[in-house]
């Protein structure tokens, strides 16, 4: 690892450890929970006694329904890929407990190599097609709330279509084979089956299991505001049906967030970084980084611009030197928390079940939220010398003269050529100080009620014996 590797680590890992006291995660790197950071912050949804809950819910499943491993820093958030798709592929990988004939054995060996193939192709199908879909919808093809469900639906990607038939069809073969197999764990299994079945259900509401979430294109956070000022009902958005993910904690945090809307940025607390470079990644609280796999977690730029707002995943490090004692970076906020997160009736107790012994690496490695950790009112002051100043404003013009964006800590700031970032997708906007050297991102009270900065996560803990 390269000095500037390390440097880069350390702000990352810093900013985590005071992220994850001030949201009381008091957990250790050797107990059962992890403690997973946001890659890239996203606003948190719009929620309280005038929202709608299909617009809260709609922002809360991506969340609520990350793929955690226990042996990563960053979480992805995705609306595609998730926990409970993952509990099907879990199940089809049960020790059923009784030995099975070396015929039903060897077909299950091959239904399930047929099924993880049948998975490759989907993944790498479905990538392709949110791409086009994602495409099309940015050149205005399609309309804009015509959703990428939908989008498959009207046959605009048949070879994703054929992969999905083929996927199901092939882990049906799974479960008919261990259905019989039979063994003391099949009835067990069977209830599990039809849980997360009545969980994905997209047809009827089903108390407990499913919710309903704003499909299209919602309205945003500030015209939802724009609504409630004017005195006007927010109309109920045409919706889906998806797992039920609740968090009851989360509408009373954005009330008491919603107390700043349209006041000027007085935050009630923060914490600076003191970098401290004889640390190390086995230095801090995080599982992760635990014997010698840890070494190969990347970990992207604290601090950097983009020059396409539309890929913020596409980026530059800003370096800011060696001389950690140059750089000062304060962490302004209202309040930090975990709000917990509870899944419906369709969740599994895997602890009842025990893995194959060929059951692929990362359903081994899997964890399930818990909670989410918000912010409210968070914002940032990075303070520099003047040689570091300059590569700052540089870059800055640069980006801003691309219409590119800036990032900090995973909040992508978009920036417009005429150097503001008012952008309604921005929750924060950003300003660079040449007098004191200082950045500041402050948030905008206006967008947004919460940033999601973190999500805590339990790691699976698969039956023994």
């Amino acid at each position: 690892m390269s000095a500037a590797d390390k440097i880069n680590d350390l702000y990352w890992l810093h900013y985590a450890q005071q992220v994850k006291k001030k949201a009381n995660a008091n957990f250790t790197k050797d107990g059962d929970y992890v403690f997973f950071v946001a890659s890239e912050a996203t606003k948190g949804p719009p929620a309280g006694k005038f929202v709608p809950a299909e617009y809260t819910n709609a922002g809360l499943y991506p969340l609520a329904n990350s793929l955690l491993a226990s042996d990563e820093f960053f979480y992805p958030p995705s609306s595609l890929r998730g926990y409970i798709q993952a509990l099907q592929t879990y199940l089809n990988y049960v020790d059923l407990q009784k030995g099975a004939s070396s015929e039903l054995y060897t077909a299950l060996l091959d239904a399930l190599d047929h099924q993880a193939g049948a998975d490759a192709v989907v993944e790498r199908e479905q990538d392709k097609a949110f791409a086009r879909w994602k495409k099309e919808l940015d050149r205005g093809i399609i309309a804009d709330n015509m959703t990428f469900p939908q989008w498959v639906a009207k046959g605009h990607a048949p070879t994703y279509s054929n992969a999905l038939e083929d996927q199901q069809a092939k882990n049906g073969v799974v479960v008919n084979i261990q259905g019989l197999i039979d063994g003391p764990m099949a009835a067990l299994l069977n209830q599990s089956r039809t849980a997360i079945s009545t969980g994905l259900n997209t047809e009827t509401d089903v108390d407990g299991f499913n919710m309903k979430a704003a499909i299209g294109s919602p309205l945003s956070s500030e015209q939802i505001l724009l609504k409630r000022q004017k005195g006007e009902t927010i109309p109920t958005p045409p919706f889906q049906r998806l797992p039920l993910y609740q968090a009851d904690g989360y509408e009373t945090f954005v009330k008491d967030a919603e107390t700043k809307i349209g006041t000027k940025y007085e935050p009630r607390d923060s914490f600076e970084l003191n970098i401290d470079t004889s640390l190390n990644r086995n230095s801090f609280d995080f599982s992760q980084f635990q014997g010698s796999a840890g070494a190969s977690i990347s970990i992207g730029p604290w601090f950097a611009v983009g020059a396409d707002a539309s890929h913020t995943e596409e980026k530059t490090r800003i370096e800011t030197g060696s001389d950690v004692q140059s750089v000062k970076v304060k962490v302004t906020f209202d309040s930090i928390q975990q709000i917990k997160i509870n899944s419906g009736r369709w969740d599994v107790d895997l602890s009842n079940y025990k893995l194959r012994g060929d059951a692929p690496k990362q359903l081994k490695s899997m964890a399930k939220i818990t909670a989410l950790v918000v912010a409210s009112a968070l914002g940032y002051e990075i303070t520099v010398s003047d040689t570091i100043a300059q590569t700052i404003d540089t870059k800055l013009k640069e980006t801003t003269q691309a219409s590119g964006f800036v990032s900090i800590f995973g909040i992508p700031i978009h920036l417009g050529p005429s150097g503001s970032s008012t952008k309604e997708s921005n929750s924060h906007t950003a300003t660079f100080d040449s007098a004191t050297n200082t950045f500041s991102v402050v948030p905008r009270f206006e967008t947004g009620y919460a940033t999601v900065i973190g999500i805590i996560g339990e790691k699976f803990k698969p039956k023994e014996e």
